[in-house]
């Protein structure tokens, strides 16, 4: 297999897998700081675009393993952080919808969130990358990676193509 289809593999399966933890995550931290279940979902699909997105820039940044964890926890952070606000501004902007952070007191709120990102960065790079990639290489040939995995980023696709017309429509 070539090193570009290898790369573009592994970003489908972070962005699906990063997008999909991301948006369990938050709704562990909504729970527990409101008591209560609150979906503040873009999409129709349990899943968190930024999240895919952000872990796959890390992923490309950090795909060697030899830095240093403070060098993945910073970068990361940063670029998490900096994929959030976007984010949020952006749904604030063309659909009106604010994010949940912003229920927050405003002087812990990114700081909160910087320091999360940080530590899920060191997860991402030193322990869940590795062993994906270890399954990848056991499996690369297999009916899920090869078609299960193209499906499941097109349907994110199409989810958000619906989310958008919908927000337009009505």
């Amino acid at each position: 297999m070539n090193q570009r289809k290898k790369v573009w593999e592994r970003c489908a399966i972070y962005f699906l897998f990063y997008g999909t933890l991301g948006w369990i995550f938050e709704r562990i931290i909504l729970f527990v700081l409101f008591k209560t279940f609150i979906c503040s979902n873009f999409l129709h699909l349990p899943f968190l675009l930024y999240y895919g997105f952000a872990s796959d820039l890390i992923f490309i940044i950090f795909k060697d393993d030899d830095h240093e964890i403070y060098n993945i926890a910073f970068v990361g952070g940063c670029i998490f952080t900096l994929f959030q606000y976007i984010s949020s501004i952006l749904l604030r902007l063309f659909f009106k919808i604010n994010d949940w952070k912003n229920l927050l007191p405003v002087e812990g709120r990114w700081l909160f969130s910087f320091i999360g990102y940080m530590m899920l960065s060191i997860l991402m790079i030193k322990i869940i990358n590795p062993r994906i990639n270890r399954k990848i290489k056991k499996y690369h040939q297999s009916f899920f990676i090869k078609w299960v995995i193209p499906f499941l980023c097109i349907f994110v696709f199409l989810d958000f193509i619906l989310v958008v017309i919908q927000s337009v429509l009505f």
